[in-house]
């Protein structure tokens, strides 16, 4: 069935100059909705009958030589050029995937245990961009070849997951994703998608509700990880062009069905949005960290409030913190992490104690290899109370490294 709605997407594909030209502003958006509608939603394609992602040589599993996650020992000296450490330190570090392209990295514990990670297979929605997953089996001693996830509907489109691979309370996964095209490559402002949030009950191994969901904006990105409020309402974060192409907006969309269903878009920001990820505070407020809200050559983080879960957001701040690339993470002790991308490239981490409006420098991420470069960090909390944060290694090589972190 999946073939037959690509070969309608791959004509509006064709049609799309036309359509883009003679349609009022807006009404494309109308135009996707009501095939998704007609369709009963877009499915993503079978996973089953997908080919295998580019992964070089065949092999089952690839050990780690350079890791200590086996035992979860070892530790490793900062690099003498590294800022003072706060209260974190890096006890294990390793490969989760070392072939290239992998970027933009999401990860989870699944409920039997299983280690899952997501990442594109190349970004900004480039035509034939993919979405793969790698699992652990063994606590990160070594991690199986690359499954086939998610792939466009759309003849000349790309797909892309922002970090968003969850894990809800009662062991559902959740991977939101985008599946889209550019009009005009490199025209940021050309940009068509459509929003899928597919749903996993048996630890990734099947994946359903993997149709389109109807969004009313005019285009729509997730990133970063879904919020489980504790009456059981989802939070999905999302970012792209609402009202007007060109101008961003950041928001988060609702669930009260735990994923089957999702309504109710609330604006963080109207304009000025880009990624930016939530997190539940300890008393139970909301914080979001907007990244570019301003045309600041530092590129400082601001950061924006909600007391009613996420229908209304406070004005954005600004904060003490710089980079692209967030993620927001509370550890087992209740820290509140942001993890980012320095504008040199580094892949740092920062600590708040005051729920985000001031931050304290951690640490610098560093690959097995010994390299500093380092993007999209993605956490999850272990059993043994360490936290275990997942990035890629950024251009040109593009690995999924990941380290795990103990709080001092």
């Amino acid at each position: 069935m999946w073939f037959h709605r690509a070969v309608v997407a791959g004509m509006l594909v064709a049609l799309c100059p036309v359509l883009n030209s003679s349609l009022p502003e807006g009404m494309w958006s109308g135009v996707c909705h009501a095939w998704a509608a007609w369709c009963g939603g877009v499915d993503a394609p079978d996973r089953a009958g997908r080919p295998s992602m580019p992964r070089g040589p065949e092999r089952t599993t690839f050990p780690n030589p350079r890791s200590s996650l086996a035992s979860f020992g070892g530790g490793d000296k900062p690099a003498k050029d590294r800022p003072d450490r706060g209260g974190l330190k890096i006890v294990a570090k390793g490969f989760a995937y070392d072939k290239s392209p992998a970027a933009v990295v999401g990860v989870c514990r699944c409920k039997n245990g299983d280690l899952l990670l997501a990442y594109n297979t190349s970004t900004d929605l480039d035509a034939g961009e993919r979405i793969a997953l790698v699992r652990s089996a063994d606590r990160g001693k070594t991690w199986g070849k690359p499954e086939a996830f998610a792939e466009s509907v759309f003849n000349k489109g790309g797909v892309e997951a922002g970090s968003s691979l969850t894990r809800l309370a009662n062991g559902r996964l959740l991977l939101p994703y985008t599946d889209g095209f550019y009009l005009r490559p490199g025209k940021n402002a050309d940009r068509r998608t459509l929003l899928f949030c597919p749903t996993s009950d048996d630890n990734g191994k099947t994946w359903q509700n993997t149709k389109a969901i109807c969004f009313e904006g005019l285009e729509t990105f997730p990133f970063g990880k879904v919020v489980e409020l504790p009456g059981g309402v989802l939070l999905l974060p999302l970012w792209g062009a609402y009202e007007k192409h060109g101008e961003i907006a950041s928001g988060v969309l609702k669930s009260k069905d735990r994923g089957n269903t999702w309504a109710g878009w609330r604006p963080i920001v109207r304009r000025n949005g880009s990624e930016t990820p939530i997190v539940l505070l300890p008393d139970h407020r909301l914080v979001a960290l907007l990244r570019q809200y301003t045309e600041d050559k530092d590129r400082p983080f601001h950061v924006s409030y909600s007391s009613d879960d996420g229908d209304t957001w406070t004005k954005p701040v600004k904060v003490n913190l710089h980079g692209e690339a967030p993620a927001l993470h509370r550890t087992p002790k209740g820290r509140l992490l942001a993890g980012y991308r320095t504008l040199q490239s580094r892949c740092q981490i920062s600590s708040s104690s005051d729920g985000g409006l001031t931050w304290k420098f951690e640490l610098e991420l560093e690959g097995p290899d010994g390299r500093r470069v380092g993007e999209y960090p993605s956490f999850e909390n272990l059993p043994d109370g360490r936290i275990l944060v997942a990035y890629d290694n950024g251009r040109p090589i593009w690995n999924v490294v990941y380290s795990i972190l103990e709080e001092e």
